[in-house]
């Protein structure tokens, strides 16, 4: 052939399902099969190490250990090793929990720290749900100081048009709307393994279609792990809804409550109210407080009627003074300009 025309080389050709030939080299090559399989394995495995030593690094550091005993400290460490063997026997599991117990910020920390510890760390995914995007920046901000990380290490955040996450992400807040969006073009949720729709209770339209799409999702992924987070009101309602699922309840903090009376306050701090510093009458006379506001309004007012004479002075209103200049000249205008003002303040 000349230099102009086509190579002698063979094309490659389409079969009859639309595969070129190219497509076919994993099924035609399994040894390249498995030896990609195999090193994509020692990389998760070498991740999941450093993980597993960066997460064990934190835990001794005096720094970890102050957080850790914070962490205890919330009634959710309590029920620690029933969620972990709840979700582990059951693919889906509803969590209840009062206000303050740290179901929110504790319950995605303990599935992360046991999937670390076990190796698994680099090959976990878990997505968390918050019903407003404030919700997800805030808690993934909270759960990261927890861990001792930047925001966008191991945990991270994505709302709309706003997102802070890294290669190593493994636990992502997000909004709802977010999770839905990625649905649609990934109906199987590949490569997730922990799911958690968190304040289920509040029934968003959102919320109730994302439970529909996840629980025809679930026959689909076996291995996929749905966590669902509500208070204690109707948390039957969506165990029922998923068969029958296991309902693990979290109880919250009882926080003592005192009244302090502002008279009493006064008292201990010795305050004494004076006609200069009192904000209302106080039982006694309010005529400073009008004269104040009145000498107020008055310097509004002439500042404005000022502003008003010098626009009419130096305003050329052409026709508009033409028309009227025999009955209102500038002057006698500025002054029902001024009455006019004065009425409005007086109201």
């Amino acid at each position: 052939m000349s230099s102009g025309s086509f190579s002698d080389k063979p094309l490659l050709r389409s079969n009859s399902g639309g595969r070129t030939a190219a497509d076919e080299l994993p099924i035609q090559n399994p040894e390249l099969l498995v030896q990609n399989t195999v090193a994509m394995e020692r990389i998760l495995r070498r991740r999941s190490l450093q993980l597993r030593d960066k997460q064990q690094e934190w835990k001794e550091s005096p720094e970890g250990q102050k957080m850790l005993e914070f962490r205890r400290s919330l009634p959710a460490f309590k029920e620690k090793d029933a969620l972990l063997n709840s979700i582990s026997q059951n693919q889906v599991v509803v969590v209840s929990g009062e206000t303050g117990c740290g179901k929110t910020t504790q319950l995605p920390q303990y599935i992360l720290e046991s999937e670390v510890e076990a190796g698994r760390g680099a090959s976990c995914s878990i997505i968390c749900t918050q019903p407003r995007r404030i919700s997800a920046m805030a808690v993934s901000e909270r759960v990261a100081a927890e861990r001792g990380e930047k925001l966008g290490e191991s945990v991270g955040y994505k709302v709309r048009l706003e997102g802070m996450k890294g290669r190593d992400t493994r636990l992502l807040f997000c909004t709802t709307g977010i999770l839905l969006r990625r649905l649609l073009g990934d109906r199987d949720l590949r490569g997730v393994s922990h799911v958690i729709v968190d304040e289920i209770h509040e029934r968003g339209m959102n919320e109730d279609f994302l439970l529909i799409v996840l629980k025809d999702l679930l026959p689909r992924r076996p291995e996929l792990r749905l966590i669902l987070m509500s208070a204690t009101l109707n948390a039957d309602l969506f165990s029922s809804y998923f068969g029958g699922a296991p309902t693990i309840h979290i109880p919250g903090f009882t926080y003592p409550v005192r009244a302090h009376f502002l008279e009493n306050i006064l008292e201990i701090i010795g305050y004494r109210l004076t006609p200069y510093n009192q904000i209302d009458d106080y039982g006694q006379e309010k005529m400073w407080k009008m004269q104040r506001q009145a000498q107020s309004v008055k310097k509004r007012k002439s500042m404005l009627t000022s502003a008003v004479e010098n626009v009419l002075e130096d305003a050329d209103f052409r026709g508009i003074v033409y028309t009227l200049g025999n009955l209102y000249p500038v002057g006698i205008l500025t002054q029902l300009v001024s009455i006019s003002l004065s009425m409005f303040f007086a109201t």
